[in-house]
């Protein structure tokens, strides 16, 4: 009886043992709102989107390298835009955008989802700041309600390609 006993205990003992294999599991920080922290911007081609590479060694490169970014939360002008007051507006807030992310000691990604184009849509925080309001405060941006058309600052009868009528 014994030995039916040590016997029972040791294969207990062995699979239980067995059931509590050590599992990685990558550690988040539950206090902040994302894992993509402390990402690398490429390059900012407008007010509202940027390339950037995320910090996951985890990621393969084609998930977290090169990626497009739009900011949420607002509107911005087109480079492309429809006269040449708008381009030159553009080419200011991607100016701006892009003094803010080069003098920037750490970028993180807050609230990332994919957008319709399969963009990262998502804020970045530089330095704890939020860009998507600081492009509003600058006048670079609107607000983004979801359902706002982008104030233009062309006349409404405008056609699209002005900037070869206006030069």
């Amino acid at each position: 009886m014994r030995l039916y006993q040590a016997a029972l205990y040791i294969l207990v003992v062995f699979v239980s043992a067995c059931g509590t294999q050590a599992t990685h599991q990558p550690t988040l920080n539950l206090d902040r709102e994302s894992p993509f922290i402390n990402v690398t911007v490429h390059d900012c081609s407008e007010a509202d989107t940027c390339t950037i590479s995320l910090s996951d060694p985890m990621l393969p490169p084609i998930f977290g390298h090169n990626i497009p970014i739009r900011l949420k939360g607002i509107h911005a002008w087109a480079i492309k835009g429809r006269c040449l007051q708008e381009t030159e507006l553009a080419k200011e807030a991607r100016d701006f955008l892009r003094a803010q992310l080069g003098k920037a000691m750490r970028v993180d990604v807050v609230e990332p989802e994919r957008d319709k184009y399969f963009r990262l849509h998502g804020y970045l925080i530089v330095d704890g700041k939020n860009l998507s309001t600081a492009l509003i405060a600058a006048g670079h941006a609107q607000p983004d309600s979801g359902d706002t058309k982008l104030h233009r600052p062309c006349p409404a009868h405008t056609p699209l390609n002005c900037k070869l009528q206006c030069r």
